[in-house]
Order: structure tokens, then sequence, then C-alpha cells
């Protein structure tokens, strides 16, 4: 892996939560930006693993992905959903989580 030799089967975690907040790859990474994913380029696709990659990667990765587009988009289709600014500090455990209340505000679309 570049300069580093690794010997074989030695084995390898990658920090998902540091790679999906790397500066070389996201323009302010720590901050709250939803609209980043809708213009990814072709390494920043490579930087987002959500569910792993590869032959490791979560078995129910593509089912979650699906289930998750299709609730937002029938909630979205009639709401806007507001994300109200404070201070929220990630715990990193198996999965990553807030450490408090997220506090979203919500407002019916105009018809």
């Amino acid at each position: 892996v570049g300069e580093l030799s690794i010997k074989k089967g030695t084995q390898i975690a990658v920090c998902f939560y540091s790679m999906h907040r790397h500066k070389n790859y996201w323009k302010e990474p720590d901050s709250f930006n939803p609209d980043r994913f809708n213009t990814l380029n072709k390494e920043q696709l490579r930087a987002f693993m959500p569910f792993s990659t590869g032959h490791h990667s979560c078995l129910g990765g593509k089912l979650a992905w699906l289930e998750a587009m299709t609730i937002l988009t029938t909630i979205l289709k009639d709401v806007k959903i507001l994300y109200c600014k404070h201070s929220i500090k990630p715990i990193a455990r198996y999965t990553l989580r807030p450490d408090g209340p997220v506090m979203l505000e919500v407002q019916k679309r105009n018809e």
C-alpha cells in the first residue's frame, strides 16, 4: 500500500469515520451538509462507504439504501425537513450515533 509493505494474511481495518470526514475528499468535512451528495465526483464515490465494500460489504446494504430512498421520497414529497443548527457530537460505537437528540423542523410543502 503505497510505500508500506504488508505481510500476506495481515488483517487491516479501515476507519470509515475518518475516511468519511477526510479533508482531501470533502469540503468542510465535519459540517452537516446532505447536499454534498447531490454531485459526487469519482474520488468521493470511492471514499464514501457506509456499508463497506467488496466481498465483505454489508449484505443488507442495498436493501437499506432502497428502503431509505423509498421512505425519504415518500415523506419529502409532502414536507420539508430543516436542520435546526445546534452542536451534535458523534459517538462512535458499532454504528455512529449522535450524543443526544437531533432537532429538526418539519414544514408542509406548498402545493
